[in-house]
């Protein structure tokens, strides 16, 4: 980014490194399109890093080898000092869709992963009573997911994922199909959650002001190929616990919100090379 105001260099809270991305290269199809391109990264204990930038840019892609799901071409991914190449319990994942079990009830959607962990019943009903109280989904416990709404299954895929204990959350645009309202709320439990959880996150958006809102830092990616642009500490991040409306009322919201998108624009132009 260039111009003021200036981003800050980021400065992790931890030494201790989660995840790290190491000449990371992926192609696509029998024309080998690079979908990403040489990416480094390192994410580090409790930050909550998003990462934003136009549809095309290669973010799902990049979270997708974080995963496991894609072997990349060149380059390696690891997770808490191991090398990650398939999915597996270190790494918890939260879709687009909550893509929660429709035959078995929140309670037992977020047993699921801790009976397959062999989670004695007694510790296990504990996890559960535990993350619903997190999520604030008491009252759904025995409900089947077609009964709650939209947001409510959401939280229901986050309380999953997080009963688990994994070391890191990939979170792709888990809010994006969500109305203005309900987007709103799941942003303020979100952010609380990770308050208290204090898991490394990493969270994929296309909003800038969801980026803005949830992040300790934000990276940004340009198309054509992905790669990373612009990685920094999000100034409008305060360590005490505001809530999306108060940082909405920062003075420099709306100017930072206008400086990424400005960015943002600009990087549409690689789509159309």
């Amino acid at each position: 980014m260039s111009g003021k105001p200036n981003p800050s260099a980021y400065i992790p809270a931890s030494a201790r490194k989660m995840i790290e991305v190491k000449d990371l290269s992926l192609r696509y199809g029998a024309r080998e399109m690079n979908i990403l391109e040489h990416i480094n990264l390192d994410i580090y204990e409790n930050d909550f890093v998003c990462i934003l930038g136009p549809s095309g840019c290669g973010k799902t892609s990049l979270l997708n080898v974080i995963a496991g799901f894609q072997t990349p071409d060149s380059g390696e991914v690891i997770i808490d000092g191991i090398r990650h190449a398939k999915p597996g319990p270190d790494v918890g994942v939260v879709f687009q869709q909550p893509n929660l079990f429709p035959w078995l009830s929140i309670e037992n959607n977020i047993a699921f992963g801790l009976k397959m962990k062999k989670m004695v019943k007694k510790e296990r009903k504990q996890f559960i009573a535990h993350y619903l109280q997190l999520t604030g989904l008491e009252a759904a416990a025995k409900k089947l997911p077609y009964q709650l709404s939209g947001g409510m299954k959401q939280r229901a895929a986050i309380a999953r994922t997080l009963a688990t204990n994994p070391k890191v959350i990939l979170m792709d645009e888990p809010f994006s199909a969500l109305d203005a309202l309900t987007r709103a709320s799941m942003q303020n439990h979100l952010l609380q959650i990770w308050r208290k959880e204090k898991k490394c996150i990493l969270f994929i958006t296309h909003d800038v002001e969801e980026a803005l809102l949830l992040g300790t830092r934000i990276i940004l990616m340009k198309p054509n190929p992905g790669s990373l642009s612009a990685d920094f500490a999000n100034p409008l991040f305060r360590p005490e616990n505001r809530s999306i409306e108060e940082i909405k009322t920062d003075r420099d919201f709306h100017q930072w919100s206008a400086r990424l998108l400005t960015d943002i624009r600009s990087f549409k132009k690689l789509t159309k090379k």
